[in-house]
Order: structure tokens, then sequence, then C-alpha cells
């Protein structure tokens, strides 16, 4: 899994989110500043965990696998 692959991934998943929620992570996410190690994709992760979008074994098993293939490369 790269990233881009990561990015459609979670784009698909918030797609399950409310109207209002998915309109408030859009928004946020184009005034949101990234510092290491707080970036995009752990502020949607941890939105889409925060409204059940997704479980924490869920997340555990996307970053086994984006980790994983990383190592491959």
């Amino acid at each position: 899994m790269d990233i881009k692959q990561l990015k459609q991934y979670l784009e698909n998943l918030s797609k399950n989110l409310k109207p209002e929620n998915h309109h408030f992570l859009t928004v946020r996410l184009g005034s949101l500043k990234s510092i290491f190690p707080f970036n995009e994709y752990e502020y949607i992760l941890m939105f889409l965990r925060d409204k059940e979008i997704i479980t924490f074994k869920q997340y555990e098993e996307l970053r086994k696998k984006y980790v994983s293939s990383k190592f491959i490369e």
C-alpha cells in the first residue's frame, strides 16, 4: 500500500460519515497545519475512529499493512 492508496482508502471510509461530519472533516483538513508526528492522515484516522467509522482493531490492521509495505519497497 502506498500513500496514494492510503489516501483513497481513507476517502472511501470518509464517505460513511454523516454529511455534516464529512463537511466538517473536509473544511478542517483545508486549514490543518501538519508537523511531525501530527499530519493529515493521523487526523483523518482519529476523526474516523471518533465517529466510529473504524475500530481500533481496523486502525491497527491498516497501520500494519501500510508499515509492512514500506519495508518491502
